[in-house]
């Protein structure tokens, strides 16, 4: 629900930032050598664009900077903006724009059938009469007018099996031993949602899915059950025409009981209890499972990876960085030459990737892999919105 402001408040904050975009426009062209170049959006917007519609679209400017300079592709795995505010949809439509020049791939933070209450919800169920998305909201229009603009990757993540669990809580819960109950705390979706989408002109879906759900215990065995329901997901996703990006959901750890106390304690990968092998373990497991499986079209490493800890003279980015290059490589040792996402450290934020990557990492022999960001618009980059004043003024106020 978007909170609201006084219509003083709105006056004055209009005048602040009036004020203060007054002397960034005219001294844009001076400062034009020190950043990246900006997007034709940006350009032709850049009289009636406010503070932040211009700092979000000059941020994937920069990552598209930093693909060109280290000769990368780049995949935006999450983006979202609400729809309560069509101000939104015309950030986004700039942004998409700013996407589809760099040839950036995309796809859209969130869709589902759980997803209705979800501020971010772009595809969804009219009611709770219905089970399959049969919905398209406002900011799932905004995406759709860009799929014919370019041939980069579009489309949308698809919510549920990663529900119900931790993110990077200490403790939790949710464990490897209480990993949920399915259609309850977290849910595949049905084949006509697939077939929905795909009519609306979506070529390809995210699929989030929770390590401890498809591996019960590091190094242990796939879980039978549970790869059935996940591939049976994909498999529908594929049948109605959808490429399938297989997403693991956790955020580089992992939530191991402990019989003591009956709680998950988050585990992180490169700690003894999970360490980079066990990362490639399942990396492994997950690549032989569907091997010659033409429904999975994409391998995404991990999401939002952060929280973890130096090891000897390594800051947390780069140990990711090397367990990123070590998932890759069991992948292709496993002989298996699909596409890998692979993310940034602290969030996958798009823009603080250079600070965590000052150059590209990874060596992939089959040359077949995209690094992953995510972008969210509001003043924090974290994806919980407030009303739209609030977040220029949050910019403005710097």
């Amino acid at each position: 629900m978007r909170d609201t402001k006084s219509q003083v408040n709105r006056i004055a904050a209009t005048l602040v930032l009036t004020l203060l975009l007054l002397p960034l426009l005219a001294n844009s062209a001076s400062a034009s050598a020190s950043r990246p170049a900006r997007s034709n959006a940006v350009r032709a917007n850049a009289l009636t664009a406010d503070a932040l519609q211009l700092r979000t679209t000059r941020e994937i400017d920069a990552w598209a900077a930093w693909l060109k300079t280290n000769n990368a592709r780049g995949f935006v795995g999450e983006v979202g903006w609400p729809s309560d505010d069509p101000r939104w949809n015309t950030l986004a439509d700039s942004w998409f724009t700013a996407a589809d020049t760099a040839g950036i791939a995309v796809t859209t933070w969130v869709s589902g059938e759980w997803s209705a209450s979800h501020q971010m919800a772009s595809y969804t169920r009219s009611s709770n009469a219905v089970v399959a998305i049969d919905t398209a909201r406002s900011n799932a229009l905004i995406a759709e007018g860009h799929f014919a603009k370019t041939t980069a990757m579009r489309g949308t993540n698809v919510t549920g099996p990663e529900m119900g669990a931790a993110s990077v809580e200490a403790t939790s819960q949710f464990s490897n031993v209480n990993y949920g109950w399915l259609d309850h705390t977290y849910h595949y979706d049905t084949a006509a949602t697939y077939r929905y989408l795909a009519g609306r002109g979506v070529r390809t879906v995210r699929m989030p899915f929770r390590w401890e759900r498809v591996q019960r215990t590091p190094f242990g065995p796939l879980d039978a059950a549970e790869m059935s329901r996940l591939a049976t997901a994909v498999h529908d996703a594929r049948d109605a025409g959808l490429q399938v990006i297989l997403d693991m959901h956790n955020f580089a750890g992992y939530y191991l009981a402990n019989p003591a106390t009956g709680l998950g304690e988050r585990r992180v990968i490169g700690s003894p209890e999970l360490p980079i092998n066990a990362f490639t373990d399942v990396w492994a497991k997950l690549a032989g499972y569907f091997a010659g499986d033409s429904a999975v079209t994409a391998f995404g490493l991990m999401n939002e990876p952060t929280g973890m800890s130096a090891r000897g003279r390594k800051t947390p980015a780069r140990v990711w960085e090397q367990a990123s290059q070590q998932a890759v490589n069991v992948i292709r040792a496993a002989g298996d030459a699909r596409m890998i996402m692979v993310p940034g450290y602290q969030w996958s934020n798009l823009n603080g990737w250079a600070a965590n990557h000052p150059v590209s990492w990874i060596k992939d022999p089959a040359k077949n892999f995209q690094y992953e960001a995510h972008q969210y618009f509001d003043a924090q980059h974290t994806g919980i919105y407030r009303s739209y004043d609030e977040e220029v003024a949050a910019v403005v106020a710097g």
